[in-house]
């Protein structure tokens, strides 16, 4: 069963991204495909749900993600491989269907039409709500895995989020009004139940008109957005956004807007040189929720390296965080960096944006198992590579991942995949990391061979400068 699912899968989504090849090809009307989505449920077989969607636009399988109760996801308005579906998707186990968006019986009216008919054309409307999602980057960490467009994550999280996303997010939002604003916010919030979008309204609306929306369960807790200069923060850690605002369904909050909001009357726009946000934010914000007061300004001054473009956040919870963050602070400040409004991003006097040092992956596409190796330069002589594995439940074949130096030619590294079941920890996720240092030059080479039941996979070659 499961060689004819992959088998299935494959022609699937060859015929789907020939289909939408063709600029020619109309678009599903919204509407229709919500009409038509309520009436997918569980049991049903791939052929009757093929007959009633059509075929999906990108397919999901769990090796790529860190979900293991499907075997296939249909992703229907998806424009490539692993990206938001934009009108829904539906799951599938041996043949038949697990699961749909929105399948939560206690929410029945997320499962109506589009609120959105009319207002836009579906391609607007589509890049509106992709870039919407983006927010689930900034949400709870994905222990390494690749971006799951169908997980449904938890509420966004201070000490990795990047404010850039959600003024590029606002930016778009304002100047379509009230109205179609918050019809697009409604039918994101509708594919995506759990979408924690509060910062978002937080920044699109003015503070005074959402002095009273509904942010936490408990009264008398204390906001955890704060607007400064432009830039919107998150001011509370992970610990505290967990315990004070669960439970706070997005639809209560964009009815708060819909009656007592007022859009912004201009884009945010960041200051040209925002590092005296962070002390700013610590003398209006008291942050006695945080355990360690020093680590909360690191995460304030974290989240505006990252909205400059830098990947280099300093190391919040260590004695050298002070040292290391005014030294990052300065060399970013030596590249004159300014607020560009037509790109909304910062760039140097030649208009050019900072290249961060995002690290070098490849995932080789294994059956019943997930990997990911990706290497981060540390400094001139020294690279880092960590491999993260998933056996999704099931018990794997021992796996060995081997790092080769092309130049010299050597093996730099290996790693080692056991023969064993993976365990669910506390967290609900059985992702394991494995990291080393390898001693390495500029301009380094790197390849990594997986072998696995005697068949190796060999990467391309991957220069690191």
């Amino acid at each position: 069963m499961m060689k004819l699912l992959s088998i299935i899968a494959a022609l699937l989504l060859v015929a789907s991204v020939e289909c939408l090849a063709s600029s020619q090809v109309a678009l599903p009307d919204r509407t229709a495909f919500a009409r038509k989505m309520t009436l997918v449920h569980n049991g049903m077989s791939m052929a009757k749900l093929l007959k009633l969607l059509g075929p999906p636009d990108d397919i999901v399988r769990p090796e790529e993600t860190d979900d293991r109760s499907y075997d296939v996801t249909w992703c229907y308005g998806a424009s490539g491989h692993l990206t938001f579906p934009t009108l829904g998707y539906v799951s599938l186990r041996n043949g038949r269907v697990i699961g749909r968006i929105n399948d939560d019986a206690r929410f029945p009216s997320r499962m109506s039409a589009a609120p959105v008919s009319g207002l836009f054309s579906e391609r607007q409307l589509r890049k509106l709500l992709s870039l919407i999602d983006r927010i689930r980057e900034q949400t709870e960490p994905n222990n390494g895995l690749a971006y799951n467009p169908i997980s449904m994550y938890g509420d966004i999280d201070g000490e990795s989020y990047n404010p850039l996303i959600v003024i590029r997010i606002v930016n778009a939002l304002q100047p379509l009004g009230k109205s179609k604003a918050l019809a697009v916010l409604t039918e994101y919030c509708r594919l995506v139940p759990s979408s924690d979008i509060y910062v978002i309204l937080r920044a699109l609306f003015t503070d005074t008109s959402l002095k009273g929306m509904p942010y936490t369960e408990a009264s008398g807790q204390r906001d955890r957005a704060l607007i400064l200069h432009g830039v919107p923060l998150i001011v509370l850690p992970p610990s505290q956004i967990g315990r004070l605002t669960t439970n706070i369904p997005a639809e209560n909050q964009l009815a708060y807007a819909r009656s007592h909001g007022v859009v912004r009357a201009s884009a945010l726009v960041p200051p040209n040189d925002p590092f005296e946000i962070p002390q700013e934010a610590s003398s209006v914000y008291r942050s006695e929720n945080y355990d360690n007061r020093q680590a909360w300004k690191g995460m304030i001054m974290n989240q505006i390296i990252r909205l400059v473009g830098s990947s280099e956040t300093t190391r919040i919870w260590q004695n050298s965080q002070e040292r290391e963050a005014t030294d990052i602070v300065n060399k970013l400040r030596s590249m004159h960096l300014a607020w560009n409004a037509r790109t909304n991003q910062y760039t140097n006097p030649k208009g050019v944006v900072i290249a961060p040092a995002r690290p070098k992956e490849w995932l080789p596409i294994l059956d019943g198992i997930y990997i990911k190796v990706g290497f981060t330069r540390n400094d001139a002589t020294s690279i880092e590579v960590m491999v993260t594995y998933d056996t999704l439940g099931r018990k794997q074949a021992p796996s060995t991942i081997i790092v080769r130096d092309m130049i010299s030619p050597q093996t730099v590294a290996q790693f080692h995949i056991p023969d064993l079941r993976m365990t669910e920890p506390a967290n609900g996720s059985s992702s394991t990391m494995l990291e080393g240092t390898i001693k390495a030059s500029a301009q380094t080479k790197l390849r990594i061979t997986t072998i696995r039941q005697g068949k190796s996979k060999v990467s391309p070659v991957f220069t690191l400068p």
